[in-house]
C-alpha cells in the first residue's frame, strides 16, 4: 500500500494541494463560520485517540492487505485524480484571468470616456469664455462711442446756447435799430428768419442724435441680455463637468471595492489552505509516533475538499467526517 509523506511531498500531491485549492467556488460564498476548524480539530484528536489504541490491528490489517492488484488499482485512481485536479487548476486560473483582464479593460475604458468628456467640456467653457471676453470688448467699445456722442451732445447744447444767447442779443440790437430806423426793418425780418432757420436745423441734428442715442442703448441691452445667456451656458457646462467628475468618483469607488473583495477573497484562501496543512500535520505526526502507515491521508483531504466544494453548514460537518471514517474501516 502507498504512504503520503507530508514533508517531502511528490508532484502529485503537490498538484492535488493547489488544486483543492482552486476548486472553491468564486460566484458563491458559502455561510459557514470558521469556528467549525475547532469540531475538526476535535474529531481529529479522537481519531488520533482511536489510532493509538488500535495501532497493532491496523498494521495487520496493512500486512494483511498487501495485495498487488489494490496497489495498481489506488495509483490508477491517483493518476487520474491528479490529471482531473490539474484539468480544473488550469481552467479556473485561464476563467480567473480572464473575467479579471475584461473587468480591467472595461473601466479603463470608461474612465478614458470619462477623461475625454472632462477636456471637451473644458475646452466648451473656454470657448464660451472667449466668446464672451470678445462680447464684453464689443460693450466697451459701444460704451466708449455712446460716451463720446453723449460728450458731443452736450458740445451742440452748449453751443445752441451760446447761439440762442447771441441771437437775443442781436435781436435786441435789431429792435433797437428797427425802432431806430424803420427804413431797415425787411432787412432785419430776413435776417431773423435765416437764423431761425439755422435754429430749426439745429434741432434737427439733435434729434437725430437723440434717436442714435435711444438706438444705443437698445444695442447695450441686448448685448447684456446674449451676456446673461452666456453666463447660464457657462454654469450649465459646469455643472455637466461636476457631474462627470460625480461619475468618475463613482467608478473609483466601484474599482476600489472590488480590490478589497479579491484580497478578502485571497485571505479566505490562505487561512483555510493552513487550516488544511495543520490537520494533515497532525496525522503525519501521529503516524511517525508509532510508526503506522494509514492509507488515508490523500482521501481525507480529498473529502475536505470536496466538503468546501459542496456548500455543506458547519453543523454537519462533525457526523459527516465520522461517516467518512467509518467507511474506511475505522469506528470513533
Amino acid at each position: 500500500m502507498p504512504t503520503f509523506d507530508t514533508d517531502n511531498p511528490s508532484p502529485s500531491f503537490l498538484s492535488e494541494t493547489s488544486n483543492y485549492r482552486n476548486t472553491w467556488p468564486s460566484s458563491r460564498e458559502p455561510s459557514r463560520s470558521w469556528q467549525s476548524s475547532s469540531d475538526v480539530m476535535n474529531l481529529m484528536d479522537q481519531l488520533t485517540k482511536h489510532l493509538r489504541e488500535s495501532q497493532k490491528e491496523q498494521v495487520q490489517f496493512l500486512e494483511n492487505r498487501k495485495d498487488k492488484d489494490t496497489e495498481r488499482l489506488l495509483k490508477t485512481i491517483i493518476e487520474v485524480k491528479d490529471k482531473e485536479l490539474c484539468n480544473a487548476k488550469r481552467i479556473s486560473t485561464a476563467w480567473k484571468d480572464d473575467v479579471v483582464a475584461v473587468t480591467e479593460q472595461r473601466y479603463k475604458s470608461e474612465l478614458e470616456m470619462a477623461k475625454k468628456r472632462e477636456e471637451d467640456g473644458v475646452l466648451a467653457v473656454e470657448k464660451v469664455r472667449e466668446q464672451l471676453g470678445n462680447k464684453e470688448k464689443e460693450m466697451r467699445e459701444s460704451e466708449g462711442r455712446l460716451e463720446s456722442m453723449e460728450r458731443q451732445k452736450m458740445k451742440v447744447q452748449k453751443e445752441g446756447d451760446k447761439e440762442k444767447e447771441r441771437f437775443g442779443k442781436d435781436l435786441l440790437a435789431k429792435d433797437r435799430e428797427i425802432i431806430a430806423l424803420q427804413t431797415g426793418l425787411g432787412v432785419k425780418r430776413q435776417e431773423i428768419a435765416r437764423l431761425e432757420r439755422d435754429g430749426d436745423n439745429l434741432w434737427k441734428i439733435f434729434d437725430g442724435m437723440e434717436k442714435e442715442r435711444v438706438e444705443l442703448c437698445k444695442k447695450v441691452e441686448c448685448e447684456e441680455k446674449e451676456k446673461r445667456e452666456l453666463n447660464e451656458l457657462v454654469a450649465f457646462q459646469g455643472r455637466e463637468i461636476q457631474s462627470l467628475q460625480r461619475e468618475l468618483t463613482s467608478k473609483t469607488k466601484i474599482t476600489n471595492e472590488m480590490e478589497t473583495k479579491i484580497k478578502g477573497f485571497k485571505s479566505r484562501v490562505l487561512k483555510w489552505k493552513a487550516h488544511t496543512t495543520t490537520l494533515l500535520r497532525c496525522l503525519k505526526e501521529e503516524e511517525q509516533k508509532r510508526w503506522s502507515k494509514i492509507p488515508i491521508t490523500a482521501l481525507l483531504y480529498s473529502y475536505l475538499g470536496t466538503w468546501y466544494s459542496s456548500g455543506k453548514s458547519a453543523e454537519n460537518t462533525t457526523e459527516d467526517l465520522k461517516d467518512f471514517f467509518r467507511s474506511e474501516g475505522i469506528s470513533i
